[in-house]
């Protein structure tokens, strides 16, 4: 099932066949392969963890909100949520409970980490820490290796 901008639900029904068959050996197939990487995503939390003192997670959408659920036995209270869409600020990701707040609260401020959950917002993300001061040290983004220090 799959959930549009309205909420709406999507269902597709379809009859068991020989494609059917072949798509579902195909996801089981890349699934170890994910699994792979759901451990990458926490070590590498882990580390980044261990030498920040504050962590923003710029991305509150789907590849947001299933990246914190991977990583939420790490969360140490350290981690700020942002995202660009003011429609989202002042909700909550499910499970992991955290609060999504404006971006430009981060003006002019200074933030250890910045892990970017989306590749195609990230050249406006960039922009947008640029345009409102935000001092980085280090900014990271999701891969299918982990996360991958950007800046």
């Amino acid at each position: 099932m799959y959930s549009t901008f309205h909420n709406e639900n999507i269902v597709a029904i379809c009859s068991i066949n020989e494609e059917y068959r072949r798509s579902i050996k195909l996801i089981q197939n890349s699934s170890k392969g994910f699994n792979i990487n759901i451990d990458s995503l926490n070590q590498d939390y882990k580390k980044i963890v261990k030498n920040s003192d504050n962590i923003c997670i710029w991305g509150a959408g789907g590849r947001g909100s299933s990246f914190l659920n991977i990583i939420k036995k790490e969360l140490t209270n350290n981690e700020i949520l942002v995202d660009s869409d003011e429609r989202k600020f002042g909700k909550y990701v499910p499970i992991v409970g955290l609060q999504i707040t404006d971006y430009k609260k981060l003006t002019n401020s200074t933030v250890d980490v910045v892990i970017i959950t989306t590749s195609l917002g990230r050249d406006n993300i960039l922009l947008e820490i640029e345009k409102y001061k935000i001092n980085i040290n280090k900014i990271y983004t999701i891969s299918i290796d982990g996360l991958k220090q950007y800046k």
